[in-house]
């Protein structure tokens, strides 16, 4: 149960929240699956949820689809405060992102920042590459992990 079942169903809200996921950490999922799943993200009840989010949290993330694959994320662009957008290191193309940018300016959505993922931690430096992909790269090591062993590097070469 989730948001598509708060929306479509009249769910109460408190019953689809996980709560304490992770410590201070509550999570609402997207539910069940819909074929107008716009139609839903851009309905008054998907406001009215918003809002109620809003009057319990601090912070509210939505997770969505990539921009440019589906126009969810541009619906969703007109609650939210900013986006965050992840892109690939060495493989999003310089060319999408530019699209990413029109359609959530289009939608009225503000970009506040960007999460480059998939980066040698081992190199720095930023620019284009061929294909026109666009690459950035700053390492300080890994997160969580104290010591890559010889395996993990020999796992993430199959």
């Amino acid at each position: 149960m989730g948001g598509i079942d708060i929306i479509g169903k009249n769910v109460d809200i408190d019953s689809c929240i996980k709560k304490n996921v992770l410590d201070g950490l509550d999570v609402l999922l997207a539910g069940g699956t819909s074929p107008n799943s716009i139609g839903i993200l851009s309905s008054k009840k998907m406001g009215w949820l918003i809002e109620k989010c809003k009057e319990k949290y601090d912070f509210i993330v939505i997770d969505s689809p990539p921009v440019n694959v589906v126009g969810d994320a541009s619906v969703i662009s007109q609650y939210a405060a900013g986006m965050v957008v992840v892109v690939r290191a060495n493989r999003t193309r310089f060319d999408d992102v530019k699209k990413l940018i029109e359609n959530v300016s289009l939608a009225n959505g503000k970009i506040i920042g960007f999460i480059i993922n998939f980066t040698e931690t081992n190199t720095s430096g930023y620019g284009y590459y061929k294909h026109k992909h666009y690459g950035y790269g700053y390492g300080y090591g890994y997160y969580g992990v104290s010591k890559k062993t010889d395996e993990d590097s020999n796992d993430s070469k199959r």
